[in-house]
């Protein structure tokens, strides 16, 4: 008969967060405990997910108390019992589990294997520890090898999570003087101190293989006990109660186990097997057990309280009905869809014992998208449309959960900011050269470029110095011919720039110097008197003896241009500024205007998306004429001398603004091209150097110039 009545729950037991982290740092390592939080679980497990329930009507139910025996089980929560299964039968499961570990999953496996296993002997030592009878949860067969020694938790000292009251039954199949591997435990007592200090139950990382210092600083007896067990022996215990970890095998043998877990129950094991609850196979997660067996065996659920909320699990699991509405509501597109999902998975697992977490949601919504593909077709494309969304909310929670997981042989100082403070991993970011991928497109043959700012021209320098093929297609300084720098570099061999563009600041300068170079704009000759002498606001830094000078200089210019930009194969440019002026025409100034220039320009303050659209097209111009062009772009860490945005920002935040606008231009460029790579020049002076700046607290050392060059060579060259 089944049960009747009601499943009374006091009270659904309350989210509440992990309790806080506490470390305690020994000679050998650094403890990370959590306090409070074995209490949490019980809470969880018992009042939340009803166990406490089933533990109250099984005990009510239960009619063998004159079965029941004493037993160390009830006080130490461990025991045995020898050559329990015999060893031919363990023999022959060994040989049917390494021919087929599939088909012996079966249930017919299962019906010859429980009449063997579920003896009067060890039923009378369960039902002793249970105070009534029991279920078989799940069950399994495994092998523990020595690769497995760092693979997993169970190397590490733990207690299960899960119902308080609960056992696991372990048989050995082969013996221990065959492979060496055990079960190691340590005492209810020394557990139950584990449990308080925060050790059991905390986080799977933060556990470890020996606890003889943790347990001596707490004054905690550290005597681990085995059971080396020979072929056929039982292993009977609590793992919530007790530490206990595996031993694996100390030879190339293995170890091979046979496993079942069980929970209290209302009925005879056999009863419970037969009618109401079929074990599954491999460990399985307590949440929703207790109601999905209170369900089956008639129990009226305890009744919880209305939610108008969306309640998401810990580590991804499933716990609500709003969660798993929320999920299929937002996951597919079409809304009958996503109820129709909602209503079947409810209406199999009312209790969510199967789809308990975010993984089991994904496989079980597959399974029912797949299931109807070939019945009919017009049900096709709904399907297939479901499928599609599946499998994109699948790939967008892989991204997202591997978002800050570290691809092989990368520093953590990539992703996590470096903290000289860190007690396991100190790191000064001064230490760093900020980047992540190399990208080997050169070596000293490859013919390289650049224009920018003055950093530029301080790259440009090193680059030649040390031995790079810099091209240079015209003199920078021919003082004979009246074109004169404005500040000469003091080796005379070095050249500036490829050409004798002058300093290029701002992104319409470089659409400009191809446009101009390829001859598909049309631009005015304009000619500015300075002090005596003459410059062209399109070249700032060149000067002119003259008018004449200048026009003498213009048609040769524009052709080294040309020629600079179709011979070089690697093009480094800096972006310097986001202010710039525009003259009337239309064109920029690569500068600031002269006193005698303001009548002629407007200030501007360009958008992302306008550096973007200048630097594209200059990119443009020059690859569809210079097939092998590529672009490696970086932004100038000099600041602005002057804002024309005083009135509203300081120049500290106008500065601030300007490379902050260059920074995302060139990130969008170098996500949107193949060829464009970003030198992170901007981020090694400006966080990664201790004393990066000259006295003007402007330019840059030219020992942080040598350091940029460093990274540019482990970066780019091959």
């Amino acid at each position: 008969m089944k049960p009747q009545g009601t499943h009374n729950s006091t009270t659904k037991a309350a989210q509440a967060t992990v309790p806080p982290l506490a470390e305690l740092a020994l000679a050998s390592r650094t403890y990370r405990l959590r306090p409070g939080v074995a209490e949490q679980a019980s809470l969880h497990f018992e009042q939340g997910q009803h166990y406490a329930d089933l533990n109250s009507i099984s005990e009510k139910l239960f009619k063998r108390q004159q079965q029941l025996a004493l037993s160390p089980l009830l006080t130490e929560h461990k025991t045995a019992i020898r050559g329990l299964l015999p060893r031919g039968l363990c023999e022959t499961l060994i040989a049917e589990y390494d021919r087929d570990p599939q088909g012996i999953q079966s249930p017919q496996v299962l019906n010859v294997l429980l009449p063997h296993v579920f003896t009067e002997a060890l039923d009378q030592q369960l039902i002793s520890y249970f105070q009534s009878e029991y279920c078989i949860f799940w069950w399994s067969i495994y092998k523990v090898d020595n690769s497995m020694e760092y693979d997993g938790y169970f190397t590490r000292w733990h207690a299960d999570s899960g119902p308080v009251k609960h056992l696991k039954v372990i048989i050995y199949l082969n013996s221990y003087h065959e492979h060496g591997s055990d079960t190691a435990f340590l005492d209810s007592e020394a557990s139950e101190q584990l449990k308080r200090i925060g050790y059991l139950f905390n986080d799977l990382n933060d556990r470890v293989t020996d606890l003889r210092e943790l347990c001596e600083h707490h004054g905690i007896t550290y005597e681990p006990t085995f059971l080396r067990a020979d072929t056929g022996d039982c292993l009977i215990f609590n793992p919530h109660q007790l530490a206990h970890k595996a031993i694996v095998p100390s030879n190339e043998q293995t170890r091979y186990a046979l496993n079942f877990s069980l929970v209290p129950a209302p009925f005879h094991w056999a009863t419970m097997y037969e009618d109401y609850w079929q074990p599954m196979y491999d460990c399985q997660s307590f949440t929703g057990f207790a109601d999905e067996l209170l369900r089956r065996l008639g129990v009226q659920p305890a009744s919880e309280v209305a939610e108008n909320h969306v309640r998401i699990g810990d580590l991804h699991q499933i716990t609500s009905r709003n969660h798993l509405q929320w999920l299929c509501q937002h996951v597919f597109k079409e809304a009958a869809l996503a109820e129709s999902i909602f209503q079947q998975i409810i209406g199999t697992d009312p209790s969510l014992s199967q789809c308990d977490s975010i993984f089991n949601f994904l496989r079980i919504s597959r399974n029912l998208l797949l299931g109807p593909l070939n019945d009919g077709a017009s049900l096709q494309a709904e399907l297939i449309d479901g499928l599609k969304d599946l499998a994109a909310f699948e790939s967008s929670f892989q991204r997202a959960f591997t978002c800050y997981t570290l691809r092989p042989g990368q520093s953590a100082s990539s992703a996590f900011w470096p903290d000289p403070t860190d007690a396991r991993h100190p790191q000064a970011k001064y230490d760093l050269l900020p980047y992540v991928q190399k990208h080997p497109i050169l070596d000293k043959t490859t013919a390289i470029g650049s224009a920018g700012s003055c950093f530029a021209v301080e790259i440009a320098k090193v680059l030649q110095q040390r031995g790079f093929h810099y091209v240079v297609t015209e003199a920078n300084d021919d003082p004979s011919n009246g074109v004169i720098l404005d500040t000469p570099v003091a080796d005379a061999s070095l050249a500036r720039f490829c050409a004798a563009y002058g300093l290029l600041f701002n992104s319409p300068s470089f659409c400009q110097l191809a446009e101009r170079a390829f001859g598909l704009r049309e631009f005015d000759q304009i000619v500015v008197e300075a002090n005596g002498q003459f410059v062209d606001p399109y070249r700032e830094g060149v000067r002119f003896s003259s008018v004449e000078a200048y026009l003498a200089n213009y048609e040769s210019h524009v052709s080294a241009v040309r020629d600079a930009l179709l011979a070089c194969e690697v093009f480094v440019v800096t972006l310097g500024l986001n202010e710039c002026w525009q003259l009337l025409d239309g064109t920029f100034i690569s500068r600031n205007p002269r006193a005698n220039m303001y009548h002629l320009v407007q200030h501007r303050v360009l958008t992302v998306q306008e550096n973007v659209q200048y630097i594209q097209r200059f990119f443009d111009l020059v690859k569809a004429r210079n097939p092998k062009f590529k672009l490696i772009i970086s932004v100038s860490p000099v600041p602005l001398m002057a804002t024309g945005r005083h009135s509203e920002q300081h120049i500290i935040s106008a500065n601030c603004h300007s490379k902050s606008v260059l920074r995302v231009a060139a990130d969008e460029l170098v996500r949107n091209n193949p060829d464009m790579y970003y030198l992170p020049s901007y981020e090694l002076v400006t966080e990664c150097s201790r004393q990066p700046w000259e006295d003007d607290h402007r330019h840059v050392t030219p020992a942080t110039v040598e350091r940029v060059i460093q990274m540019f060579s482990e970066m780019f060259v091959k």
